[in-house]
């Protein structure tokens, strides 16, 4: 799953995005469209089991912000790759509030873990700095550069 979403999402539309919108834009919408594909996974409580439809929104604003850094990584290296493995590294790790956490009392995925505010914060941190420690500046086929 992880392939096909990557070839999609960063391999074909953020580079058209890019090279017409600009940057930041396009990653912001390619990590909106991200999310709006997980919506009925999340509807049917796979991220957040707690909170009914607020899960398709919550999940949303997370793939925004984590489609911020896999975009830079897909961008900044030229290669498909590192996108393709930090969102397998995700998709591994996601789940580990959940093994880790009490089983009587389970943790509230909307605060922990990544996909969760905590981890909301931390990933605009990390975008913030990646992005101005290395910003980006693509190239579109006609040779025009869009920051």
């Amino acid at each position: 799953m992880v392939l096909g979403e990557e070839l999609g999402w960063r391999g074909w539309l953020l580079p058209r995005l890019a090279g017409s919108q600009g940057v930041l834009k396009a990653l912001a919408v390619t990590g909106f469209v991200w999310g709006l594909w997980h919506a009925p996974l999340t509807l049917l409580g796979y991220n957040y089991p707690d909170i009914g439809p607020w899960a398709a929104l919550a999940f949303t604003g997370f793939c925004v912000l984590f489609g911020m850094l896999v975009g830079w990584l897909r961008l900044s290296s030229g290669s498909l790759w590192p996108a393709i493995l930090a969102h397998g590294s995700l998709n591994a790790c996601a789940g580990l509030p959940l093994l880790l956490g009490d089983a009587t009392e389970p943790p509230n995925m909307l605060v922990v873990g990544l996909p969760g505010f905590v981890g909301w914060a931390f990933l605009a941190v990390l975008a913030v700095v990646v992005h101005r420690w290395s910003p980006i500046r693509f190239t579109d086929v006609e040779g025009r550069v869009n920051p």
